[in-house]
């Protein structure tokens, strides 16, 4: 009798073990599946990215504002500025200090429609893994020239520094609108 309790709990030990070591190698396997879903998904928005970037088809939605010098403040307008053919159209809430006097109620927000830009300049930072546009359009409610610099990383995130003439720059974190 004891002999067969012995045997029977020598079955029952290297019966479970094995379960164990199947469900061991099933995670690992579920691990490795989820690393290559990521890294696919990464690879995807790569491509995406590069597409926008090759067609020059920009849409950029702002997700935060940050004034030179000034406390961070989340967008949740749906501020967007989009470079599309050469022409930019934004219309952007501006906060800063002036250099130049505003008369009376004036609208400071940075504005343009459909409007062609100048000096465009394009270029791929592998060190960072960006890319880097550099152009200059008018501002329609201040009729100032402004400077914007755009900074789109590889995973779609976004920098965006506009420096209107007479006022401090201001800058923006978003995502460039991309599908995949």
């Amino acid at each position: 009798m004891r002999y067969l309790i012995l045997v029977l709990s020598a079955l029952l030990m290297c019966v479970t073990n094995e379960g164990y070591t199947q469900n061991k190698n099933k995670k690992e396997t579920t691990k490795l599946t989820r690393a290559q879903k990521k890294a696919e998904k990464e690879r995807l928005l790569k491509g995406a990215v590069m597409e926008c970037i090759n067609k020059d088809s920009l849409i950029l939605v702002v997700t935060s504002i940050n004034p030179l010098g000034g406390t961070s403040m989340r967008s949740t307008e749906g501020y967007t500025i989009r470079l599309v053919n050469n022409k930019v159209t934004c219309k952007l809430p501006y906060h800063g200090r002036t250099n130049t006097p505003m008369f009376g109620a004036q609208d400071v927000s940075l504005r343009a429609t459909d409007q062609q830009v100048s000096q465009l300049q394009k270029e791929y930072s592998k060190d960072d893994e960006c890319t880097y546009y550099l152009f200059y359009f008018i501002n329609e409610s201040t009729n100032e020239r402004c400077e914007c610099i755009f900074q789109i990383y590889n995973n779609a995130v976004s920098n965006i520094k506009i420096s209107p003439s007479g006022r401090d720059a201001v800058g923006f974190k978003g995502e460039l609108k991309v599908e995949y």
